[in-house]
């Protein structure tokens, strides 16, 4: 992991102990590795954060986007959905906040790279469409609030071999870490400051783009939320792109939620209630706004309830979990065979669950064969453990979880 960077630097052997090992500084910016994990501390005004990013990360970032824009790796796996949103872009571009486009062009100039190439290695995770869940009160030892985060994407693609967690420190913004990638700069795992802790959940909706693209809005309100309120009125207030779940939690209060958004429609859902999703098209319904369904198949267990448009099983209309006191899971849409198997795991350590626990119960079938990275927040304590996939692909759910503290990083640079 992390070759491509670390060669650059003349380092031939991994990296090992406890002391973090500086690589290079910039400004105020600083890259350095501990246990053979790459961390880049990024401070200042947008576009100094974003010089910065590109001149420690310069070849990692070349890499990125050598493989992802250039030669399409990812981005060329369903052209018709590539036409439509490179056609959508100029109805993107309003929505995107200027301090992410001056942070672009901070990096497009320390990594010597075209502005535009940058702008569509951070917009492609728009164009395709996980797990999450938090742990509180009755449910965890000692009351202990715990969120996890399990991204199911591009294993396999060798984007681990440029992850990094990144420190971020925006003059006059809130603080936060973010677990990502040489050259990303949006968010779809982190916890900033202010205790607050976020993921995301892929889901449908292609082709809705006129919006704040996803990882953007992410970023907003690490930066922007000091408490679950402020995180509803952000993405109240936001237009919304596509189809995505989230789970964000607030270490100060113990407290936490889960999100259904489209653009049209944003529903809450609260720690241990029931939820239901259905997948249903207008010519479904009757005159009367009923929704009529012939050949139904319905499949039931403890914790969840699928029903399949018929025997077959190719097409889910609907999904009803019933959630564990204390709990908010989400899995989205797709694969459903994964929820019911994690609210058993979470059922069988229930009332002491740690960290361990929720290491082992999001492993496989849960975690998918694209599981790109874990984290394992403990917002109160502003902590986490983060697991990466292997070099070749191997799941993250399987590798070495490394365990940091923000405090601790913000007071290393």
């Amino acid at each position: 992991m992390f070759r491509f960077i670390l060669a650059s630097f003349g380092l031939l052997v991994t990296m090992i102990g406890l002391q973090a090992k500086e690589l290079a500084r910039e400004g105020k910016g600083l890259l350095e590795s501990k246990e053979s994990q790459l961390i880049l501390h990024l401070k200042g005004t947008p576009y100094q954060m974003g010089y910065q990013h590109g001149r420690l990360l310069k070849s990692a970032i070349a890499y990125n986007v050598e493989r992802y824009i250039d030669q399409k790796i990812l981005l060329g796996r369903d052209m018709p959905i590539i036409k439509q949103f490179m056609e959508t872009l100029p109805s993107i571009m309003p929505h995107i906040p200027q301090s992410m486009i001056d942070e672009l062009c901070g990096m497009a100039d320390g990594a010597q790279l075209p502005f535009e190439k940058l702008l569509l290695l951070n917009l492609f995770p728009e164009m395709f469409h996980c797990s999450g869940l938090t742990v509180s009160g009755q449910a965890t030892e000692k009351g202990e609030l715990y969120h996890v985060r399990v991204l199911d994407y591009g294993a396999g693609q060798d984007l681990q071999d440029t992850a990094v967690l990144m420190v971020m420190e925006p003059l006059g913004k809130i603080s936060f870490l973010n677990v990502s990638y040489a050259g990303f700069i949006g968010s779809i795992t982190g916890m900033n400051a202010q205790h607050i802790a976020i993921g995301e959940i892929g889901g449908r909706g292609y082709g809705q783009w006129n919006g704040m693209p996803m990882a953007f809005l992410l970023r907003l309100l690490l930066e922007d939320a000091t408490t679950l309120n402020d995180v509803k009125e952000i993405l109240t207030a936001a237009p919304r792109t596509c189809e995505y779940y989230y789970v964000f939690s607030d270490g100060k209060t113990g407290k936490s939620f889960g999100v259904y958004a489209t653009p049209q429609d944003l529903q809450f859902i609260e720690p241990g209630t029931a939820y239901s999703l259905f997948d249903f098209s207008s010519n479904e319904r009757s005159n009367d706004g009923k929704i009529v369904l012939t050949d139904l198949h319905v499949e039931s267990s403890s914790f969840q309830t699928v029903l399949y448009q018929d025997d077959k099983k190719e097409q889910i209309k609907g999904l009803i979990h019933r959630q564990l006191a204390d709990c908010v899971v989400l899995t989205g849409f797709s694969h459903p065979q994964r929820y019911p198997v994690l609210m058993e795991r979470l059922e069988k350590v229930y009332g002491y669950i740690k960290p361990k626990d929720l290491e082992e119960a999001i492993k496989a079938p849960v975690a998918r064969p694209t599981n790109l990275h874990n984290a394992i927040f403990a917002p109160r304590r502003l902590e986490v453990w983060i697991a990466h996939a292997g070099p070749a692909g191997e799941l993250a759910c399987d590798q070495i979880y490394y365990h940091y503290s923000l405090l601790e990083l913000l007071r290393s640079n």
